[in-house]
């Protein structure tokens, strides 16, 4: 049987028993990688784009291989080689129409890569990152929305992980532990919905240690709210100021 455009890439020629692999030209390979991608035969769209990659560097298709190939790896769920192809992208076609797609879908592939909360945060952190330069790159992107919001659930995933690390010392009564790790959630991420109870925590840790001013502005700062921790806040601050101070708070 004699077929025309296989696929692997050649065209066969001849009859019988004499045939040949003509290797196709770059335009043609990158039409049977696309066709496999749009068919989502993702792993053979891999090997197809990875063709025109080695057999024509210096073809006009090089940046379109290389964001499908990217493209391919993450649609298999292939985090992992998507990141690697998608930074390969933006590193060595800096100038590629594909170079900002490439940037927010290296972000995602990260946050997909990304472990429950408990977990080391290594990809979270790495999102985040992504996901920063982009709005400053990109400011104006029409992806824009998709990226704040990615970036806000990335940055609550930190924000609780410090949360649990801050309770886990209140605890054991660790306190400067605690402390260490509820003011980072405070500072690194101000708008989280953790952070009246960070504040609260906070200012319990501040009173164990003794440090009364401390604690008292921390309980006043959760004042203003309808939640719990408004009774809570009012109820440690009329104990601590009714206190007698010294002989029930050591300081430092």
């Amino acid at each position: 049987m004699l077929f025309g455009i296989c696929y692997l890439g050649f065209v066969l020629t001849g009859c019988g028993g004499n045939r040949s692999l003509v290797k196709l030209d770059a335009e043609d390979q990158f039409k049977i990688a696309k066709e496999a991608f749009d068919r989502r035969k993702y792993q053979d769209a891999v090997e197809e784009f990875k063709r025109v990659l080695f057999e024509h560097p210096g073809s006009g298709y090089v940046d379109d291989a290389q964001f499908y190939l990217a493209e391919s790896y993450r649609l298999m769920e292939d985090f992992s080689e998507a990141i690697s192809e998608y930074q390969f992208l933006i590193r060595n076609f800096p100038e590629s129409p594909y170079v900002e797609d490439a940037q927010f879908q290296r972000g995602v592939a990260h946050w997909r890569l990304s472990p429950p909360y408990y977990l080391d945060q290594t990809d979270t952190e790495e999102a985040i990152g992504v996901f920063e330069e982009f709005k400053k790159k990109y400011p104006d992107s029409k992806l824009l929305p998709e990226v704040e919001n990615s970036l806000f659930l990335a940055q609550e995933k930190l924000a609780r992980k410090s949360l649990e690390n801050g309770g886990h010392y209140r605890k054991r009564k660790e306190f400067s532990s605690a402390i260490i790790y509820l003011k980072f959630l405070l500072a690194e991420f101000p708008d989280s919905k953790f952070r009246r109870e960070a504040t609260f925590l906070l200012a319990e840790c501040y009173e164990g240690t003794g440090r009364k001013e401390e604690a008292l502005a921390s309980y006043r700062e959760l004042l203003v709210g309808e939640d719990e921790y408004v009774t809570k806040a009012k109820e440690r601050i009329e104990k601590l100021e009714n206190s007698s101070g010294s002989g029930r708070l050591q300081k430092q």
